[in-house]
C-alpha cells in the first residue's frame, strides 16, 4: 500500500479486495454498477468526500475480513509529483545563489500545453511514480542567481534532481532543508550529488558574505520558503 494514503495501515501487500461497499470486484477489478454495466471499482471511491468511510471485504492470509477505512487523505496524496495546485504558494530555499525547490505539476506545466513530451524526461519521469515514504518529495535545482559562486554550474545542474547532502540522504523538502542548515550552523562545506553524477560544492562562508547582496539585486525578500 502507498505510504501516506487513506488505506495505509489498513491495507497490505498481498490482501485481495473482495466487495467495495457491499459490491463485488470481478478478477478484472470491475464492479456492476447495473444490469449490463461495469465499471471501474474507482468509480465506488473516487466520489467520495473527506471524512467518509469505505467499507470492504478483503482476504487476508486465509480468512475473510471486513474492514472500514475512513478518507483522511485528498486525492493525490499518493503521487510523488504534487498534483496541480492553486493559490498555494510555492516552497523554495535560495542557497548561494542556487534556487532549491519540491517539483511539482506546476513546475512541469511551465513548458506549455505539450509537457508531456517538451518537458525535460529525467522530470517527466516522476510525474508518473508513486511516493515510497509518506512525506517523500523530489527535490530539483529550479535555477541560479548568476554570481560567481554559480558560474559554470547552469548548464550542468539546472533542472536536476538533487540526490544527496553531504553523503546524506534526505526524503522531503523538509529534510533538504534540516541537512542545509545543519551543514551551515557547523560551517561545513555544502556538497550537493544530483543526478546523472554532478556535484555541486558551496562554501558557507561566502553565501553569508554574498546572500543579501544577490537578494536585493534580484529583488528578492525572502530567501526561503517552506510550509513546514
Amino acid at each position: 500500500m502507498v505510504p501516506g494514503t487513506s488505506a495505509d495501515g489498513y491495507l497490505y501487500q498481498g490482501d485481495v479486495i473482495l466487495e467495495v461497499d457491499s459490491h463485488p470486484l470481478a478478477n478484472d477489478g470491475t464492479v456492476l454498477l447495473r444490469p449490463g454495466l461495469r465499471v471501474s471499482n474507482s468509480y465506488l471511491t473516487n466520489g467520495r468526500q473527506l471524512g467518509d468511510t469505505i467499507n470492504m471485504t478483503i482476504w487476508r492470509g486465509s480468512a475473510r475480513q471486513s474492514i472500514s477505512i475512513p478518507l483522511t487523505t485528498r486525492y493525490g496524496s499518493a503521487e510523488l509529483v504534487k498534483i496541480p495546485q492553486y493559490d498555494i504558494k510555492p516552497e523554495y530555499v535560495i542557497i548561494a545563489g542556487i534556487l532549491f525547490t519540491p517539483l511539482s505539476y506546476n513546475y512541469i506545466a511551465t513548458w506549455g500545453d505539450s509537457w508531456f513530451k517538451d518537458g525535460p524526461t529525467n522530470l517527466l519521469k516522476h510525474y508518473f511514480e508513486t511516493r515510497q515514504k509518506a512525506d517523500e518529495e523530489v527535490v530539483i535545482i529550479n535555477g541560479f542567481l548568476s554570481s560567481e559562486m554559480t558560474a559554470g554550474y547552469q548548464d550542468i545542474a539546472t533542472d536536476k534532481r538533487v540526490k544527496k547532502i553531504n553523503g546524506k540522504n534526505f526524503a522531503s523538502f523538509s529534510e533538504f532543508i534540516e541537512l542545509v542548515d545543519t551543514a551551515l550552523e557547523q560551517n561545513s562545506l555544502l556538497t550537493f550529488e544530483i543526478e546523472a553524477g554532478a556535484i555541486l560544492v558551496v562554501s558557507p562562508q561566502q553565501h553569508r558574505i554574498h546572500e543579501q547582496e544577490l537578494l536585493q539585486i534580484y529583488g528578492i525578500t525572502v530567501p526561503r520558503y517552506s510550509r513546514i
